[in-house]
């Protein structure tokens, strides 16, 4: 569950089911079982959230585990899968998210060396005085 310290008054949160990922079955992933719901419960950051309404689907005539996974177990787990177009979106998404976080890093970056030099050019004023 939420531990309350990790958020801020007035943060935006959104509550979220944690998904395994099926080992050596690319793109699937389980749902929690009863037994372990409340333990994979999770409260996030709004921002944190990349693809809100991700359509996950089950097996197919056309998708169908890896044979390499433990079918079984997966599928007595109910698993999921995300589709190619999706994933890419999500990928997208991310990437558009790290450029601007770099941009806004290397802004501040500028602003921090502009504001170093100015307080060096202020010293230099004085001690000619």
């Amino acid at each position: 569950m939420i531990d309350e310290k990790e958020f801020h008054k007035g943060d935006k949160v959104v509550d979220g089911t944690y998904l395994n990922r099926v080992p050596l079955a690319k793109r699937w992933y389980t749902r929690a079982t009863e037994s372990d719901k409340e333990s994979l419960e999770t409260t996030v950051l709004l921002s944190h959230v990349v693809f809100p309404d991700m359509s996950l689907t089950g097996e197919s005539d056309t998708q169908t585990l890896s044979s390499n996974c433990n079918r079984r177990a997966a599928q007595r787990l109910g698993a999921v899968r995300v589709s190619e177009t999706e994933h890419e979106l999500i990928l997208d998404e991310i990437s558009r998210r790290d450029a601007l976080e770099f941009i806004d890093n290397s802004r501040a970056s500028d602003d921090e060396e502009t504001d170093s030099e100015d307080d060096d050019d202020s010293d230099s004023e004085d001690d000619a005085e």
